[in-house]
């Protein structure tokens, strides 16, 4: 700003002519005469002092309009104390009060007039009102304070940078140079360009700058790259900013960083697919699961009867017998598809053991080579020698059998299965099929081929039941979700990668194809605990009874509980071939009613678990209240009774649909047996 002061000027300039200039100016003039201390007032000063045309002062009168606060009254005695004494010139701004008590701001200056001997005679000066001036200097200094304090404020919130026109760098502050990790000196006349990442594609930008050219703000979220490499996300907004023609002239970008909080947002957004994930297997294990037993209860039927016109054919090798056979070997068939969805469903109940994997690999590779055309070679890779896992041996064939095959159908006529362990305890990443984190102690069972891999397939889907990429008619569809049951049972998880997802970092620079070439990888984490697990029973190899003696069972009352009248009929009718008296109920409620109000008396009660209105524990409890019979458990499934858990809830024994008659009249016989040697009996 332009300083509206005259300049000082010598005191040969100061004659009457100047007053006349200074009055029209609205600029004071004064003069004292030393000798009589009379000072003259020109019509300019005069207005200042608010004091009447015929108004003369003398010095002593004049200080007194200076203000008390100083600089004031002080100031303008010094000045002119120094003038007389030095006669140098003087130019101060004072407060002022008026005549009339208005407190202005004012400049005076004055020099000294000599005779012609050299003596000083008069001072004469200027005077000027600069109260305007001086509350323009004061806004201006408020408003340059409070523009300091915003611009600290905002250097210490926000990532700011300017750039001209063509996107170079003219300014960034500390907070920017933190973020991107560049020193200032790197940035300033660089292009924006050097923290760009690479992210957004041609398009983004071309928006960008036609947004910010033609005028208008842009606010977005913008991914830039650190000097060491690293991304990092900023929540941006950029102001063109225009000169005294309404041109633009730079752009001013104010930031924020939000790389945390995308962190955080991916995070969560990680966790609720992984939740939705793990809600939708549970679904379908409880699905899977009301399927299998209901598949059940109608193979225990057709097996059951089966079984029965097996065992009471009077010639066993009678050729009307190889239809019943080949019925019986269809529903077997069914049985181990059933028994797969419940491996998905709940897992293993074998009995748990100590297995040494390293051995257990060499065996499987013998057990699993004829399975395999000649032209599939399977490796074993490396195995930590120590490793031991504590689960049911069957469960882990499983595992392997399943897993093996998958990788011989994906390989073809030709080609390599590896099979690697090793101990881990690290984070992993997500399990695909459940998607829960992966960052406990696990073994790590890695069953890796060289076939395409898993290009254009879901390894979201991939785990679910019937899920299949094979042809129709070739597999069923439960093989890896057989492997997520059996893992998850035990508390494990599975991934799979195909073998360019694995080896991309590692071989980035062979191109893709190369990469495409390594096939899938699944990953089998198993618990690595020594914890033992809760003893199961072992199931009993299939075949028919004997029927030697056909009255083992008289004297005997036995009683079936089924809402499944098929099922009732057919353990009527056979165990009625070994003499015992049989009464059924298809509706447990009135066998409740018959116990309780009716002298209702057998020796072992056989109990369908999963019943409408009334399940087969609660009939359990019943018959334990009014009654010393053995009792037995019958499911196709249940997520709580199992032949791991049965005693628990007040049984005696359990069989799993369909029945095995073999085991069915061998546990009858075992419990009537051990019921009649006890002291109660």
């Amino acid at each position: 700003m332009a300083d509206p002061l005259p300049p000082k000027r010598n005191s040969a300039y100061i004659d009457i002519n100047t007053n006349l200039i200074s009055d029209q100016l609205d600029i004071g003039y004064w003069k004292l005469n030393l000798e009589t201390e009379e000072i003259f007032w020109g019509a300019a000063t005069q207005r200042i002092h608010e004091v009447d045309d015929d108004y003369i002062p003398d010095l002593a009168t004049a200080i007194q309009f200076y203000d008390t606060i100083e600089p004031g009254r002080i100031a303008i005695t010094e000045a002119v104390d120094h003038i007389i004494r030095t006669g140098e010139a003087y130019d101060i701004e004072c407060r002022f009060v008026t005549a009339k008590g208005n407190k202005r701001w004012v400049r005076t200056a004055g020099h000294a007039l000599f005779d012609s001997q050299g003596k000083m005679t008069h001072l004469e000066g200027i005077f000027q009102d600069i109260s305007h001036y001086k509350q323009m200097q004061e806004t201006s200094f408020f408003i340059q304070k409070e523009l300091n304090y915003m611009t600290y404020a905002l250097d210490h919130h926000a990532i700011v940078s300017m750039a001209d026109t063509e996107g170079s760098i003219i300014y960034v502050n500390d907070l920017f140079c933190q973020a991107s990790k560049y020193d200032q000196s790197a940035l300033l006349e660089k292009n924006h360009s050097v923290v760009a990442s690479g992210h957004h594609d041609s398009s983004f930008w071309e928006t960008f700058w036609k947004t910010i050219s033609s005028g208008k703000i842009y606010k977005g979220e913008i991914c830039n790259r650190r000097q060491d490499g690293e991304y990092y996300w900023v929540n941006t907004t950029v102001v063109p900013h225009l000169d005294t023609d309404n041109k633009i002239d730079r752009y001013i970008s104010i930031s924020t960083d939000i790389t945390e909080d995308k962190r955080i947002a991916e995070h969560q957004k990680a966790m609720e697919q992984s939740l939705f994930r793990s809600q939708k297997m549970e679904a379908l294990g409880q699905a899977v699961g009301g399927i299998a037993h209901d598949f059940n209860n109608i193979l225990a039927v057709a097996m059951g009867y089966t079984q029965l016109l097996l065992l009471k054919a009077p010639d066993p090798n009678a050729p009307e017998l190889k239809a019943i056979r080949n019925i019986d070997a269809a529903a077997n068939k069914a049985k181990l598809l059933i028994d797969k969805m419940l491996s998905f469903a709940r897992g293993s109940s074998d009995e748990s053991s100590h297995i040494h994997l390293s051995r257990k690999l060499k065996d499987f590779s013998q057990f699993i080579d004829p399975l395999l055309p000649v032209d599939i070679e399977l490796q074993i890779g490396h195995v930590d020698d120590n490793i031991q896992l504590l689960m049911a041996e069957s469960s882990l064939d499983q595992i392997l059998l399943n897993l093996a095959i998958n990788a011989r159908d994906a390989i073809g006529d030709k080609g390599v299965i590896t099979l690697e362990a090793e101990a881990i305890d690290a984070d992993c990443g997500y399990c695909q099929s459940c998607g829960q984190a992966i960052n406990a102690s696990y073994v790590q069972l890695r069953v890796k081929d060289n076939g395409p891999g898993l290009h254009g397939i879901s390894t979201d889907e991939i785990f679910q039941p019937f899920y299949s990429t094979k042809e129709p008619g070739k597999g069923s569809g439960m093989g890896l979700s057989v492997v997520h049951g059996l893992l998850h049972g035990i508390g494990g998880h599975i991934q799979a990668f195909s073998g360019a997802e694995q080896g991309a970092e590692e071989g980035a620079e062979k191109g893709a194809e190369e990469g495409a070439e390594k096939g899938a990888e699944f990953i089998a984490y198993i618990p690595n605990t020594q914890q033992s697990k809760p003893t199961q029973s072992k199931s009993v190899q299939s075949s028919l009874p004997e029927l030697d003696n056909r009255n083992e069972l008289n004297g005997l009352t036995l009683a079936v509980v089924d809402d499944e009248e098929g099922i009732t009929s057919m353990l009527t009718e056979f165990f009625s071939l070994f003499g015992a008296r049989m009464i059924s109920y298809n509706n447990a409620l009135n066998f409740i009613h018959d116990l309780e109000k009716t002298d209702l008396a057998f020796d072992l009660a056989l109990l369908d678990i999963t019943m409408p209105r009334l399940s087969g524990i609660e009939v359990c409890k019943k018959i334990r209240e009014h009654s010393q019979a053995r009792v037995i458990a019958m499911s196709g499934y249940s997520d709580k009774v199992t032949p791991a858990s049965f005693g628990q809830y007040g049984f005696d024994g359990f069989l799993s649909k369909p029945i095995n008659m073999k085991q069915a009249i061998d546990l009858v016989r075992q419990l009537i047996a051990a019921h009649s040697n006890s002291p109660e009996s």
